[in-house]
């Protein structure tokens, strides 16, 4: 969830708030689009045009806490929209099974809460950590030899590094639960 102010600002077109709702928000717009059914390059559509109608709309949102539902309900209705479009247009069906497996908006919005707890974590992490752990894990395809060179450390130190980081990660997350 994102601060009041940061939401209040954002209604005042800050820029710089609207960069922390992507960042906050970006990947359940995207989640929920794929779940829905949308392949990335449809559910990359689909994001814009969920962002679209938050900058149009985002005035009659009444407090921040509405608004990852209302992200989550909105990506619901527009990525619908689009495959049924798409479906009309190309001729495919649309597969129900798709839909009536989709999670909750609970289980996004709890996926999305328990997502800004390890980002705030991280941030908590030295600096050699806060690089490197989200440089693994933000792409699932992303190799060592990438990330050394990317990073400028050696390939062989990648995984006791990573090691290290986790286990510090789990320390920070564990102060948190307690």
């Amino acid at each position: 969830m994102i601060e009041e102010s940061v939401f209040k600002r954002a209604i005042a077109q800050d820029p710089r708030a609207w960069e922390e709702l992507l960042a906050a928000y970006g990947s359940l717009i995207y989640g929920t689009a794929i779940r829905v059914g949308c392949g990335p390059d449809d559910a990359a559509d689909v994001s814009q045009k969920v962002w679209v109608s938050l900058f149009e709309g985002i005035g009659s949102i009444r407090e921040s806490q509405a608004l990852p539902r209302w992200l989550a309900v909105t990506t619901k209705r527009i990525a619908v929209h689009h495959l049924t479009s798409q479906r009309r247009h190309y001729g495919d069906e649309i597969v129900d099974e798709h839909m009536s497996s989709d999670p909750s908006v609970e289980e996004l919005l709890a996926a999305e809460d328990e997502a800004a707890r390890v980002r705030k974590a991280i941030e908590q992490l030295p600096e050699q950590c806060r690089q490197l752990l989200p440089a693994l894990f933000e792409n699932e395809k992303v190799e060592y030899h990438q990330v050394s060179q990317a990073l400028g450390v050696p390939v062989g130190s990648i995984g006791p590094t990573r090691a290290r980081c986790l286990a510090k990660l789990a320390k920070i997350l564990a102060k948190k639960d307690a």
